[in-house]
């Protein structure tokens, strides 16, 4: 069983994540010195919400690490805000990027994914709640199809 809740949470942390990653692109704009638009391309695009995900990625599964079948409630909790803290930085930073307008709409419909999920997955409170969680599917699978569809691998689980 520890290893199902680890690989569950570790799943969890992941999908959200890799989904989270682009999910604000596109929303704000840069500006520089002249006060015109930084739009990036589509290819600096993707390049730099790849690196942004595979980070999150990274940070997102060591909160899992801990968990088995003997976590309290409270641990399981904190791993669970832990990830969502996370991902919500993921999207704050990817939000700072410009997504070109060839990729905005895509990238705001899986935002929509993402934060459906974000606020399923927030409703863990327990390793019983972890356990029945499913991050392969619904929202997180909607986000993750969106992903691959936009050619970001280190955003889609």
């Amino acid at each position: 069983m520890k290893n199902t809740t680890i690989r569950s949470l570790a799943a969890v942390a992941c999908s959200v994540a890799l989904a989270t990653s682009f999910a604000g692109c596109g929303s704000d704009s840069k500006d520089d010195d002249k006060g015109e638009s930084k739009t990036l391309s589509v290819a600096d695009f993707k390049e730099q919400a790849n690196k942004l995900c595979k980070e999150a990625g990274e940070d997102t599964a060591k909160f899992g690490e801990d968990i088995s079948e003997s976590s309290s409630d409270a641990d399981v909790s904190d791993a669970i805000d832990k990830t969502v803290d996370r991902n919500k930085k993921l999207v704050e930073d990817i939000d700072d990027l410009e997504a070109p307008d060839s990729i905005e709409d895509d990238v705001d419909s899986m935002l929509d994914s993402v934060e459906d999920g974000l606020k399923q997955m927030g409703e863990v409170s327990s390793l019983q709640d972890l356990m029945a969680f499913d991050p392969t599917g619904g929202s997180f699978k909607d986000a993750n199809d969106k992903a691959t569809a936009l050619g970001l691998p280190d955003c889609a689980g």
